[in-house]
């Protein structure tokens, strides 16, 4: 037994050292392909085809669905779903040692995201910004992963026509290039920069970039052909249809091999266009033909612009027969392109559909256990609350009898010490109006008896006036020094601030007053003026209580 034991732990350390090295040597093998990714992709495809991912350790198939998601945007292939970036993004977050890859993992998350449609901006700037961040925490960053962030930033931009911002984003990725030292990546920043500034018609600019791209030494032969294509474009966008159709022209001449039968089809559509410009009729019908024959997709996306173009040109000649057959075509043309483009939408949202349910069967399958052990322990958790509540409610229930008790007895206190507080106010307003009216009294007999002695004691007559003016003066200013403070007149009126502000000081006092139960005669007598006067102020102060929208009841009963 002792044996058979030793045996089977000797052949699994054996089988485990077998899995290491070959998993090592698959890493040297993905990263001599990576190494090959700038100088030929297609190679590196080819070689990625060779190789079963489901083999792979999880390290191996991370890197190998990096370089294969690298290698299909290089090739132009279209890509329809951001779900293998995104699981190696996820792959390099969780397992950051390889600072590298993780950086790129981010950065074409963001280019495919920026290529398919279902995917928002702020999705497609996060992964860029992600990558710009781990860009700059780097010692001795890579200039051509800078350049990437920011080339992509700006098409992304410019796409959207926020060119301003294209337009730093395309600069900084020029700065990257040249630090770089790459000569495809100077010329592809530069054009980039040339095409934004002609959308934003900063045309000297655009020419400015557009002399540096013609300058440049032995650009690759498909630049070339670029940059004949931007002279066209600047040449036409100035007016001068000649140069722009020399240049259209230079394109034929870099050769026709590398293009589509789309591409050579679309030069022979520009230059007729430029000779249309000119008023070279004839010239212009012969390159219009040749790109509907260059058209070999007789129903394609754009054909109805050639037909149209050859109908237009049919037209200027005086043709209206050839015209009219043409445009027919061009409408035929266009319908189809449109019930095409109908059903390429219909059959993609199909595909979404199929994944999304495929995706969902997938993610209920593995998480019926979750939900289980989820389901099981809130049943316990729920059970736990279940007999806490149950303990608790009897003392919540006191506690809540006693504040209710509580606050019933602090409600009673307090409506008999209003009640109190408003005998108190009669009291006081009564005693000031006696007190008025015996100084009216008094001051009535002052002047009878004024005109028996005025005469014989006219210093007498003096102070005892003084005196009546003097204790007259306290009482008129006794209201004065009663103006309520914000805190009083909330207390007795329950207005906000802002309400407050709306009302004068005497305005205020009568409210208080009003609110006292005062009558029209204490009121004018507090206020030292007339009953009359004091009915004419309360209903002014009742339309402005209305106009403010505060009930009345309070202050008129």
């Amino acid at each position: 037994m002792f044996r058979f034991s030793m045996l089977f732990g000797m052949l699994l350390v054996l089988l485990s050292s077998c899995e290491e090295r070959e998993s090592d040597e698959m890493q040297a093998r993905l990263r001599q392909w990576d190494a090959m990714l700038q100088s030929n992709h297609q190679s590196v495809s080819d070689s990625l085809e060779t190789i079963n991912p489901s083999t792979l350790s999880d390290e191996n198939k991370a890197y190998y669905n990096l370089l294969s998601t690298i290698c299909a945007l290089r090739g132009g292939q279209p890509v329809e779903s951001d779900s293998l970036i995104t699981e190696v993004a996820d792959y390099y977050e969780d397992n950051p040692e390889n600072r590298e890859n993780r950086i790129r993992a981010f950065i074409f998350q963001g280019i495919v995201r920026s290529q398919v449609k279902d995917h928002s901006d702020s999705t497609v700037f996060e992964s860029f910004k992600t990558a710009g961040k781990l860009l700059r925490e780097q010692v001795n960053p890579k200039p051509i992963n800078g350049f990437l962030i920011n080339y992509y930033l700006g098409k992304t931009h410019y796409g959207r026509d926020n060119l301003a911002l294209a337009e730093q984003y395309f600069q900084k990725a020029d700065d990257f290039a040249k630090k770089a030292n790459d000569t495809t990546l100077i010329l592809e920043a530069q054009q980039a920069i040339f095409w934004n500034c002609l959308k934003m018609d900063k045309v000297n600019k655009a020419k400015l970039y557009l002399d540096s791209l013609e300058n440049y030494p032995n650009p690759p032969p498909e630049t070339k052909s670029e940059i004949a294509k931007a002279k066209a474009v600047y040449y036409h966008t100035i007016g001068d249809y000649r140069n722009a159709l020399l240049s259209e022209k230079e394109q034929l001449a870099e050769g026709m091999i590398d293009k589509s039968p789309f591409e050579v089809s679309n030069i022979f559509y520009n230059i007729s266009n430029r000779y249309f410009n000119i008023n070279k009729l004839d010239s212009a019908m012969l390159y219009g033909q040749i790109a509907i024959d260059y058209a070999t997709d007789s129903i394609g996306k754009y054909n109805y612009l050639l037909y149209e173009n050859v109908a237009d040109i049919a037209e200027k000649l005086g043709n209206y027969k050839m015209s009219n057959l043409y445009r027919k075509r061009s409408l035929e043309a266009y319908e189809h392109a449109v019930q095409e483009r109908l059903n390429t939408q219909i059959i993609k949202l199909e595909k979404q559909y199929d994944l999304s349910e495929a995706e969902n069967r997938a993610l209920r399958s593995k998480q019926q256990t979750l939900y289980l052990a989820i389901a099981l322990l809130l049943l316990t958790l729920i059970l736990f609350i279940v007999v806490r509540i149950y303990k608790s409610r009897g003392r919540k229930m006191e506690f809540q009898l006693l504040l209710a008790e509580m606050k019933a007895e602090n409600q009673r206190l307090e409506t008999k010490i209003m009640e109190e507080e408003a005998g108190k106010r009669k009291w006081l307003i009564k005693l000031y109006g006696y007190i008025s009216e015996r100084l009216n009294i008094l001051q009535n007999n002052f002047e009878t008896l004024s005109q028996k002695y005025i005469a014989s004691h006219p210093k007498v007559y003096e102070s005892m006036n003084e005196i009546l003016h003097s204790t007259e003066n306290d009482l008129r200013e006794f209201p004065k020094e009663l103006i309520p403070s914000k805190e009083s007149f909330f207390l007795y009126t329950n207005m906000d601030e802002s309400t407050m502000e709306r009302f004068s000081d005497n305005e205020k006092i009568i409210l208080m007053l009003l609110v006292c139960k005062a009558d029209n005669r204490q009121i004018a007598t507090f206020m030292n003026t007339t009953p009359e006067s004091t009915r004419a102020r309360k209903s002014q102060l009742k339309r402005k209580l209305i106009e403010l929208n505060i009930d009345t009841t309070p202050f008129f009963q």
